[in-house]
């Protein structure tokens, strides 16, 4: 079955580029915005790939409510790459995180959908490495 979702976005006050001090590059915005419809594609087409099926029925989760997370984005080059890193808070847990707009969130473990993350290539225009944190 094809799932009908409605636009795919995550509002600009819900984004934050974090500033670290490893931070390799500041993604633009025009990356920033790729980078999140890509994300958004790439989770709406998963039960085509060979993600494990906890991944393909957490994506289907996190589908249903994408517009309320709130994500940290931070550019990175890797293997001389260059790409961003999405980590995403769910709306119920971002107040535990004040600082969440200049401090990267440390995932605890558990609380499933309400944490996830996913890197985003921007030379190839792909994402993987997508992880969901366990329940618990």
């Amino acid at each position: 079955t094809h799932l009908c979702y409605a636009e795919l976005t995550i509002p600009k006050e819900n984004r934050a580029v974090i500033k670290s001090p490893d931070l390799t590059w500041i993604p633009s915005e025009n990356n920033i915005e790729k980078a999140l419809s890509t994300v958004a594609e790439y989770l709406k087409n998963i039960d085509n790939s060979n993600a494990g099926t906890y991944d393909k029925e957490s994506a289907k989760k996190i589908l249903s409510n994408y517009s309320d997370y709130f994500v940290q984005l931070l550019g990175r080059i890797v293997e001389g790459k260059k790409r961003i890193y999405c980590y995403f808070l769910a709306s119920e847990v971002k107040h535990r995180y004040p600082e969440w707009r200049e401090d990267l969130v440390i995932f605890p473990l558990g609380g499933g959908c309400c944490y996830w993350g996913i890197e985003y290539d921007i030379e190839t225009g792909k994402c993987f490495n997508f992880r969901v944190n366990a329940e618990m």
